[in-house]
């Protein structure tokens, strides 16, 4: 008798998200939408170099949430909006790189660069010990993405350890610029409802109604605090317990300290603290390495310090020197 014969079945091909991206798996999801890991099946045919095509295989798309409001008007979030024109425009090697955006039933999904992890991620693994020298090269390359940002006129706004996401090589890639603003443009009044809490700097917190590049100066003193902590610097629940955190390390400010602080809209007195040393509160510390925290960390945003200061302190000058990015201890995050 003639055996019958079982063909395997094959499940059909998976659909290609705008005819060309085959869903890996989901990574992410935020208050903005979800992000997937996807693999790109036209890499070879886009780009003519193989190493590039190589690189870009597998890539990060991020499908933006659209509110009530504007599903029902069919339209497109204007910090998405503001979001990709500063990625289109902006192209450095720590600022993260758009690839290809698309529209698909009203939502829009933009394709970035992967990325193996973030910086919080390397701050709070236990496993993951952080010298000085990779502190100077996650630090330089904060203050050179910024420095790109600030020579454009964009402010960030929300500069955090999670929205700074680093390469297999250890390279640190500005994202989320849902939040960015231009600085040149101070004619209308800037919104306090910017950067997440834990590295707002102090006048927005004070309710200020303009306020320039210097918040950006502060965030990155918060993360460096971070860095040498392996916590959040100042975590407070709200924005008067964030101002009593800062307050009981840097002091509180006075007319004579911050000149206009009492005229800020939300403007509260609080009860007198001195500041305290910073080589007691982080004993046997280096010294550049404190005075350039101190110097992120000052109150009065016309006396911190700026960020071509921060770029020629001696603290990434002195011995040791930074390491390389691919240096940085990766390999114990997963």
């Amino acid at each position: 008798m003639e055996k019958l014969r079982v063909e395997e079945s094959k499940s059909p091909p998976k659909p290609l998200l705008n005819n060309r991206y085959e869903m890996v798996q989901k990574i992410g999801r935020g208050s903005y939408g979800s992000v997937y890991k996807v693999e790109d099946k036209k890499a070879a045919e886009v780009y003519a170099d193989p190493s590039l095509a190589s690189a870009r295989k597998y890539l990060a798309i991020k499908k933006m949430r659209l509110s009530p409001k504007q599903l029902m008007n069919q339209g497109i979030d204007f910090t998405t909006l503001r979001e990709i024109k500063i990625l289109q425009e902006i192209k450095h090697e720590n600022i993260i790189a758009l690839t290809d955006v698309f529209y698909i039933k009203s939502t829009t999904f933009m394709a970035m660069e992967l990325m193996k992890t973030d910086l919080w991620n390397l701050m709070i693994v236990p496993e993951v010990k952080l010298r000085i020298d990779h502190i100077k090269c996650i630090m330089l390359q904060i203050f050179n993405g910024l420095k790109v940002l600030h020579k454009h006129w964009i402010i960030h706004r929300d500069l955090t350890p999670q929205n700074l996401l680093i390469s297999e090589d250890g390279v640190l890639k500005y994202s989320d610029f849902g939040l960015s603003r231009f600085f040149a443009a101070n004619d209308k009044p800037m919104t306090q409802n910017v950067v997440t809490l834990h590295y707002r700097a102090p006048e927005i917190l004070f309710g200020a109604n303009y306020y320039g590049p210097q918040v950006d100066i502060w965030a990155a003193g918060c993360i460096l605090g971070g860095l040498i902590l392996k916590n959040v610097l100042f975590c407070g629940q709200d924005d008067i317990d964030q101002l009593s955190r800062i307050f009981s390390v840097v002091g509180t400010p006075s007319e004579e300290t911050w000149e206009g602080v009492t005229e800020l809209p939300n403007y509260v007195e609080f009860q007198k603290t001195e500041p305290q040393s910073f080589k007691v509160l982080f004993p046997g510390l280096d010294e550049s390495l404190l005075d350039l925290l101190e110097h992120c960390l000052i109150l009065d945003p016309n006396k911190r310090i700026t960020l071509e200061e921060c770029l020629e302190h001696p603290f990434f000058n002195e011995s040791p020197d930074p390491c390389l990015p691919n240096e940085i201890p990766l390999k114990d995050i997963s």
